[in-house]
């Protein structure tokens, strides 16, 4: 396996494209040619050849050139994603990731190699405190509620129950430190990855404010051969940490 070179900030593009093929039957996938040669879109035979070049055994040089999968990203996104403009690495792979398995599969409900190694299913509880009992008479709405007693306090909650797929899980970070050490550094946040990953253990509550104030519980209900994990900032902060910046040791 050899780099690949960095064209006007594609950065975000090789650090996915590295990630992806140490995976190991999705690189064995795209080795072989004939096994999507049904497949009509340039950016599976532009990654198929990419793939192909970075795992040559005979390779003289210490790195490649991703040019002609780069153009064929540019044509497939239309050019939101191009290069000499900088990409935010997760965007990218999500979209890459869709898009591979949109064009690999060949019925509307089929399967690819992509969601064969990359997609499990959550299982999402919401709790959305409804909306008044006299205001709901007032509208004419009838809906199914549960009283929920918390602290002596009725309230009339929905709740609902959805499995959904997913690709890859988004991990909450901790926000950044307000105070500095004593060299004037930002303090740099720790914590166990098990206790981000409690997010998804079926009881941890996430409130959520779009597009709907509720509380969320996640349960990961089956796992992908590969769980792709990836951090979340809720907002950007331009003078503080940078990304990447935070340490979050096992």
């Amino acid at each position: 396996m050899v780099g690949l070179n960095n064209i006007k900030e594609t950065d975000f593009v090789n650090v996915t494209i590295q990630s992806l093929m140490r995976v190991t039957p999705l690189r064995n996938f795209f080795l072989i040619p004939e096994n999507y040669q049904h497949c009509r879109s340039p950016l599976v035979h532009r990654f198929g050849e990419l793939t192909r070049k970075i795992w040559h055994a005979r390779n003289f040089k210490g790195q490649v050139s991703p040019h002609e999968f780069l153009q064929a990203v540019m044509k497939a996104s239309k050019k939101r994603f191009q290069i000499g403009a900088h990409s935010i690495p997760v965007e990218f792979m999500s979209w890459l990731l869709n898009t591979l398995h949109g064009d690999l599969k060949t019925s509307k409900k089929g399967s690819s190699i992509i969601h064969q190694c990359f997609q499990g299913e959550l299982e999402v509880v919401k709790e959305i405190q409804s909306k008044p009992i006299v205001e709901k008479e007032k509208n004419g709405e009838t809906q199914n509620t549960e009283n929920k007693d918390d602290g002596g306090t009725a309230k009339n909650v929905i709740m609902g129950t959805s499995k959904m797929p997913f690709l890859m899980l988004g991990l909450d970070l901790l926000p950044p430190p307000l105070f500095k050490d004593i060299m004037e550094k930002n303090i740099i946040p720790q914590v166990p990855l098990f206790n981000i990953l409690k997010k998804f253990d079926g009881e941890s509550v996430t409130e959520v404010v779009r597009p709907r104030i509720a509380r969320m519980r996640y349960r990961v209900t089956r796992l992908p051969q590969y769980l792709i994990l990836h951090k979340s900032h809720a907002s950007v902060h331009k003078e503080q940490l940078l990304c990447g910046e935070e340490s979050y040791p096992c």
